[in-house]
């Protein structure tokens, strides 16, 4: 499901939770960008970073070749710099920018990138580990169709102690906030 003419759920939550803050925020998997521009006209960002390597890859039928990529990449970038100088890119695999160029500062992070249960907690963990306490870790497409997503991020949910919160597709914790009802 995408939102092209509303806002997704942890984007509103995130207007919410943090109102007039002005956000340093990072998505990881920025795909054409829609997402990330749906961001930078709600949110008071003061830098988004955006992570995506762009890497060739299958899934299910489709494919997406080099050259299939980098017109994507190119796509996102054009949409994203014209309009808003915001955002800061980065093509790097998504667990390496935890380790090489994060910023202390993160008041949330949304995981968009590969749907795999591998892949999605990896990045859960990555950045769940970079973040301080009070900021927003969370992402898309917890549905039924990613059963690999649910479990990845449902394991980092146990193994942080976190309250999880959802609205269909998006899912997300705050680090720090215990799930007492599950952990007392």
């Amino acid at each position: 499901m995408f939102f092209r003419n509303s806002y997704r759920p942890m984007d509103l939550f995130l207007k919410k939770y943090f109102g007039k803050k002005k956000l340093i925020g990072i998505e990881v998997g920025v795909w054409k960008g829609e997402h990330a521009k749906q961001m930078l006209k709600l949110l008071n960002l003061k830098t988004l970073y955006l992570v995506d390597d762009y890497h060739p890859f299958t899934e299910g039928n489709i494919s997406y070749s080099k050259a299939d990529m980098d017109k994507i990449m190119f796509e996102a970038r054009r949409k994203l710099w014209e309009y808003y100088p915001r955002p800061l890119f980065f093509d790097v695999p998504s667990t390496t920018f935890t380790t090489k160029y994060y910023t202390p500062k993160l008041d949330f992070v949304y995981i968009d990138a590969t749907h795999t249960y591998e892949a999605v907690k990896a990045d859960a963990k990555a950045y769940y580990k970079i973040l301080p306490e009070g900021a927003v870790l969370g992402g898309h497409d917890f549905t039924e169709r990613f059963q690999g997503l649910i479990r990845a991020v449902s394991e980092v949910v146990y193994e942080t102690k976190s309250k999880l919160h959802f609205k269909s597709p998006d899912w997300w914790i705050i680090k720090g906030e215990p799930n007492e009802d599950l952990f007392s």
